[in-house]
């Protein structure tokens, strides 16, 4: 899905970034009922915090080949965050809010473009949800 961030069409890009953030946001799974204490709730392998993070770490840092695309694909970052937050679940706000607030503080370790992409973010992290920790940090 990713791969699509790079089509050459916008409208592409822009609804690949939109079920991106949508996937991600429903990845976890959601026990509706109540288990017996007899059965142990398997971890899953991967969380839905670390798929974000991942993709975030994809796009912030590109690898070399990534980089010189003349497509603009970063912008799409935007629209993945605004997604997430809009189809997840209120309790899980904080916890995508903490992955993407940790590259904030890494700001400078991050391409110019990128720190824009990422800057243009914050207006979709749900500030009435997040810790005073979190909130300093923004």
């Amino acid at each position: 899905m990713a791969d699509l961030l790079f089509h050459k069409e916008e409208d592409i890009r822009k609804e690949a970034a939109e079920l991106i953030g949508l996937l991600i946001s429903q990845y976890d799974e959601e026990y509706r009922k109540e288990m017996p204490k007899s059965i142990e709730k398997s971890r899953p392998k991967t969380t839905s915090e670390e798929v974000l993070n991942n993709l975030l770490n994809y796009i912030l840092y590109p690898s070399h080949k990534i980089e010189e695309s003349p497509i603009e694909w970063q912008y799409n970052l935007k629209t993945i965050i605004k997604s997430l937050f809009y189809n997840s679940n209120v309790e899980n706000y904080e916890k995508y809010s903490e992955v993407l607030i940790k590259y904030y503080g890494d700001y400078e370790n991050i391409s110019p473009i990128g720190q824009l992409y990422l800057s243009q973010t914050i207006k979709y992290i749900p500030i009435y949800y997040l810790n005073e920790v979190n909130l300093k940090k923004i």
